[in-house]
């Protein structure tokens, strides 16, 4: 999994990763990390400390399936 960036808009973290072979998008809530504005330092660390959940819940959104909380509220993004 890489991180591709923020989107300031959303308050969003672009992640890129491999999904059955085929390389797939999606973004990560900061507020998943911790409320209000947590540093890039300390969402890139989340992100790796939870990168399997993180791809699980992807995999279940590809799936048409629901991720568990708290990562429901991932988005995977449609190209």
């Amino acid at each position: 999994m890489e991180i591709a960036g923020r989107d300031i808009a959303t308050g969003h973290y672009r992640v890129r990763f491999v999904l059955d072979g085929v390389e797939r998008r999606g973004e990560v809530p900061e507020t998943l990390v911790a409320p209000g504005r947590p540093s890039h330092r300390a969402v890139y660390e989340w992100i790796a400390a939870h990168r399997a959940q993180i791809e699980r819940a992807f995999a279940r959104r590809a799936r048409g399936e629901t991720p568990r909380p708290p990562y429901d509220r991932l988005t995977l993004l449609e190209d």
